[in-house]
C-alpha cells in the first residue's frame, strides 16, 4: 500500500526502515515481557543444528512464550514510511545536486 504512492527509491527506502522498525519493536517487546531469553536459546538451538548438520531448522515458540504472540506491525510499517520521508527529505537538496550533476 504504502509503494502506491511513493516512487520505487522511497519504496525501498520505506521497507528497509520498516524492517528497521519492526526489528526494535520485535525485540523490545521480548524485552519488556522477559521473554529475550527463551527466544535467543531458541535462535542458538537452530544455529548450533545448522552448523552441525548442514540444514536449517525451524523450531517454532511454544505458545506459552511471548515470542508466539503477535504484535501490530502496522505501526512499524508506518514508522518506516515516516522514516524514509523524514530522510529523504534531509538529503534533497544532495539528490538535486547529484542529479543536476549526471544530467549535465
Amino acid at each position: 500500500g504504502v509503494g502506491s504512492f511513493l516512487g520505487p527509491l522511497e519504496t525501498a527506502m520505506a521497507v528497509g526502515f520498516t524492517l528497521l522498525c519492526g526489528t526494535v519493536a520485535g525485540l523490545s517487546i521480548l524485552v519488556w515481557r522477559r521473554g529475550l531469553g527463551s527466544w535467543m536459546s531458541r535462535y542458538a538451538l537452530m544455529a548450533k543444528t545448522l552448523l552441525r548438520t548442514w540444514k536449517p531448522v525451524y523450531i517454532p515458540p511454544a505458545d506459552s512464550e511471548v515470542a508466539a504472540r503477535r504484535f501490530p506491525y502496522a505501526a512499524a510499517i508506518a514508522g518506516g514510511t515516516m522514516l524514509a520521508l523524514w530522510w529523504l527529505l534531509q538529503l534533497e537538496p544532495l539528490l538535486y545536486a547529484v542529479q543536476s550533476i549526471w544530467t549535465r
